[in-house]
């Protein structure tokens, strides 16, 4: 399976600004396909393929961290081609 470790988009308002960007993008006629609104996450390690077993221990590692939220800002865009 094709794994990445991601952090969720928790602010609605950030959420809308993205799905604007995209509608934007998907008027310019490239051949790309957009991110569900539900699916919108900021990729932080693109695991690649993985077995069963490798993505478990990768979730239990992941689980185990502790995280405090701070501030992000973003500029550019990216695309896996």
């Amino acid at each position: 399976m094709r794994a990445f470790v991601a952090l969720e988009v928790p602010d609605p308002r950030v959420i809308d600004a993205i799905v604007a960007f995209q509608g934007e993008l998907g008027r310019t006629g490239g051949d790309i396909k957009l991110v569900e609104r539900e699916n919108l996450h900021f990729t932080v390690k693109f695991l690649g393929e993985v077995s069963e077993d490798q993505a478990r221990a990768a979730d239990l590692s992941l689980k185990g961290l502790k995280v405090t939220g701070g501030a992000v800002s973003g500029r550019g865009v990216g695309a896996f081609p």
